[in-house]
């Protein structure tokens, strides 16, 4: 840890720097959307969005505008406060997740322990999605809140078993430093089946199909958001794309090497972004009891054995070093 004496010129520039960034991600998101919406509408032979601007590029901006144009509603018996606070936690914690990215807080907070600062911030999302639901008095957002949190403590478990198997391997907890050391052969190529459970274990993370059982239309209609309307919806949806993107760069971080900050780095997030959108286009969704026996059954063992075979290898090793 690093520390530094307070400099007002340190703090403006750095204020200004999180709020571009901030900017830049809230913007980004938007064309991400048109770019699912165009890559769904060309699987399944229909038209996406190509009014508005030159191809639809400016779509984005019209949906924003909508939703913030939007009747302010809200259901009579809810707990107007935390009703009204759970969106903009969602979000904000959408964007705080982001920060372990940013490499200039190396001066205020040490990069190592970053693993650490995203499980703090991830925690949360849970809580707040149970709030979102139970203040709504809703009975079909109250069933998706419970889902969400018997789903997420089994993915969970999971990702941090995924994470320290990386972590001791590099002997550290810094992200970049595991993109760092795949400068001669990408963990792709010797960790494939690592790589396939990652991605499902992400995908159920990220609600995403055919793991979104938390918005399932068939049962829940919109799940634990169903109440929410303008600008409201608009920061869960905004915050679900943000975790889309950012779990994309993990596994670049994870499995893809290179120069960070290239353009083979962000063909490497786009096509893991392909990966998610093709996932939800291709796939029906999973059957919740399924889900969880195989995160359970499953997964669990897979990376408690694999874990527990690493450690044991890194063990010998190390004694006969010594």
């Amino acid at each position: 840890m690093i520390y530094m004496d307070f400099s007002w010129e340190y703090f403006y520039m750095l204020f200004f720097f999180i709020s571009f960034f901030f900017l830049f991600l809230t913007v980004g998101v938007g064309f991400f959307t048109v770019f699912e919406r165009k890559m769904m509408g060309s699987y399944m032979s229909r038209m996406a969005p190509n009014k508005i601007g030159i191809l639809g590029l400016l779509q984005p901006f019209s949906d924003a505008l909508k939703l913030m144009s939007k009747e302010f509603l809200y259901p009579l018996l809810s707990n107007l406060y935390l009703y009204l606070t759970a969106p903009i936690f969602m979000f904000w914690g959408a964007l705080m997740i982001w920060l372990s990215m940013v490499e200039v807080f190396n001066e205020w907070m040490s990069m190592s322990y970053c693993y650490l600062y995203l499980f703090c911030i991830m925690s949360l999302n849970v809580y707040i999605i149970l709030i979102s639901g139970w203040m709504s008095k809703s009975m079909y957002s109250m069933e998706s809140s419970v889902r969400s949190v018997a789903q997420s403590v089994s993915y969970e478990v999971n990702l941090i078993f995924i994470m320290l198997i990386f972590f001791l391997m590099i002997e550290g907890m810094s992200f970049f430093k595991i993109y760092e050391m795949q400068g001669g052969v990408y963990y792709i190529f010797d960790f494939f089946i690592i790589f396939f459970f990652t991605l499902l274990v992400f995908l159920a993370e990220l609600n995403r199909s055919p793991f979104d059982l938390l918005e399932s239309e068939s049962e829940l209609i919109s799940g634990y958001n169903l109440e929410y309307g303008g600008m409201m919806f608009g920061m869960y949806f905004m915050s679900e794309n943000l975790m889309i993107i950012f779990w994309s760069m993990i596994l670049v971080f994870f499995f893809f090497g290179g120069g960070m900050m290239s353009y083979m780095f962000f063909f490497k997030v786009l096509l893991m972004l392909v990966i998610f959108i093709w996932y939800r286009m291709i796939y029906p969704r999973y059957r919740y009891d399924k889900l969880m026996e195989m995160m359970w059954v499953g997964f669990l063992l897979f990376f408690l054995f694999l874990f527990l075979y690493i450690y044991g290898i890194k063990f010998l090793y190390f004694s006969v070093m010594m």
